[in-house]
């Protein structure tokens, strides 16, 4: 192994990246009520025939377990479809059984209930693909959902295409690499075994579709299939090897590896077969973050791919779940460093978020940042008392307030209002901060003739209010509305908080006020009201 220049570098990616379509690029992450990953390859049999193989990935801790005996197991139901532009339709649908030894083991999020699926002799060469997981022992959340018996799932949908052939007139063809952990290849080697059954139990048993290696798997392994030209002679091309390129994303790391084909292969190649190729790569020399891989035929000639592939060193990085680590960026980023993050992997998004942490950092030379600690201690209160923290970040408008403020200078809290007159005064506060507290009925000018005023601002019997032109916006566009006498929180900052890292509320500094109302009646608050963009008046 050995660097090599850019310039090199880049050719070879824009030779393999033109060869598409071949293998995902990476992976695709399942959405729902649980988190899956999904990779995919084209396989073409010695008959000539088109297999789409799905190698799927779902983490212990996502799956419902049930006792059976001394261990735990669980089913999941796959639903493929492969839908062509031309409206043929191929599927397919299995249960697979899942298996953990004991009740750490199934909570894990660093073991996976690893499985292929197939679709076989597929007519088209190009299409859509939908893939849905149904974990079989817990139900999708919802009323409806239970009652409808609907379970919880996880789905991917993508475009797919393959070549119309699985060679080319002229030059080595490689076929979609697959990738593996702890796969015994030297024993593989040893015995001949170069070409793979794809579907055989003992190569099945090492599939790795998460393609994340370093902490969790420290030697990258793949195979691959290649295939000779149909017009010329493969000996030649063959003796000339393959190239591997290996590079950073951010063209910091670049390594370049050649591969010799043995003789028994050469002589597979020359007659016009296909041969299996197994590589591996000792990771220890590669920085955390997200790689490009390539390889291709040496000469240039035929058809090669490019894909990704994640080395992470950090324990956070593999024990953190999806929804977390989408949270936090969600949060704390913003404009264009949002939108980079978005569309990073999640080893990317893991140093994005380093990087920023770091730079927050008070006193690098200790061992504790202390402003990152006080973010993950507000998370955890809003976790716990505030309705959650997931993907989005802060699921309650309260929690979001929370995470960037911290913890309000004054609350009022209002479970139970008298009428709707209470939450028209809390309006006004937020807006008026010296307000009056109008406590009880005859504070608000309570008529025992069973009328009163209909503003919050009537001087008869009671203590006015102060005139707000923004609370009157409020209130009248609130007045017809059937969550006026809902409970309410109104939370009051001196100034704007202590705020952790530039937000949405950066540079307001008079005193920050917001209204917050349970429109359903179920705890599902609302921010109906602030003066965070008004001038603070």
């Amino acid at each position: 192994m050995r660097q090599f220049p850019f310039f090199a570098v880049l050719c070879l990616l824009l030779l393999t990246a033109a060869a598409a379509p071949a293998a995902w690029l990476r992976p695709i992450q399942g959405s729902g009520n649980f988190y899956s990953i999904v990779d995919v390859a084209n396989h073409w049999s010695e008959s000539g025939q088109l297999d789409v193989v799905l190698m799927i990935a779902i983490p212990n801790r996502e799956l419902s377990f049930e006792k059976e005996g001394t261990r735990l197991s669980g089913t999941v139901k796959v639903e493929v479809e492969l839908v062509g532009w031309d409206g043929t339709v191929i599927s397919g649908d299995k249960d697979v059984r899942l298996v953990a030894d004991n009740e750490h083991e199934a909570g894990l999020g660093t073991l996976f209930q690893v499985f292929p699926v197939v679709l076989r002799d597929v007519p088209f060469r190009s299409g859509r693909l939908y893939c849905q997981l149904l974990d079989q022992n817990r139900s999708r959340i919802g009323l409806y959902n239970i009652i409808r018996k609907k379970k919880a799932r996880s789905e991917i949908a993508s475009d797919w295409s393959a070549h119309e052939q699985p060679r080319v007139d002229d030059g080595l063809v490689i076929g979609d690499p697959v990738f593996l952990a702890a796969a015994p290849i030297p024993y593989w080697r040893e015995h001949g075994q170069r070409q793979r059954d794809f579907f055989a139990e003992d190569f099945v048993d090492f599939l790795h579709p998460t393609r994340r290696y370093g902490l969790e798997q420290e030697s990258l392994q793949l195979y691959f299939e290649v295939r000779p030209p149909l017009r010329t002679t493969a000996r030649a091309a063959a003796a000339q090897g393959l190239l591997v390129s290996i590079q950073a994303k951010d063209l910091d790391f670049v390594v370049r590896d050649t591969l010799d084909f043995d003789p028994e292969s050469l002589d597979a190649l020359g007659a016009g077969g296909t041969t299996g190729v197994y590589y591996d790569l000792d990771t220890n020399t590669l920085p955390p973050g997200s790689y490009h891989l390539s390889v291709g035929p040496a000469n240039g000639e035929g058809r090669g791919w490019l894909v990704e592939f994640d080395v992470a060193w950090r324990l956070s990085t593999v024990t953190r779940h999806i929804d977390e680590l989408l949270g936090e960026g969600r949060t704390v980023f913003f404009g264009a460093d949002l939108e980079r993050f978005l569309a990073s992997t999640p080893p990317e998004q893991e140093i994005m978020l380093e990087k920023f942490w770091h730079g927050l950092d008070p006193d690098p030379e200790t061992r504790t940042n202390e402003v990152y600690r006080e973010f993950r201690r507000r998370v955890a209160y809003v976790r716990r008392h505030l309705n959650g923290f997931g993907r989005v970040g802060a699921i309650d408008p309260r929690g979001e307030v929370y995470v960037l403020l911290g913890p309000p200078d004054e609350v009022e809290i209002n479970s139970m209002p008298l009428n709707a007159t209470d939450q028209e005064d809390a309006v006004i506060k937020v807006y008026s901060p010296f307000a009056p507290d109008r406590e009880g009925s005859a504070a608000k000018g309570f008529d025992p003739s069973g009328t009163q005023g209909i503003t919050p601002y009537s001087r008869e019997g009671g203590i006015p209010m102060p005139y707000s032109a923004q609370a009157e916006n409020d209130i009248l566009a609130k007045r017809t509305s059937l969550y006026r006498e809902r409970a309410f929180e109104r939370w009051e900052y001196n100034h704007a908080g202590k705020q952790l890292f530039a937000n949405k509320y950066t540079g307001r500094i008079l005193g920050l006020s917001f209204l917050f109302v349970d429109r359903t009646g179920s705890g599902d608050y609302q921010l109906e009201s602030t003066n965070a963009w008004t001038g603070n008046d």
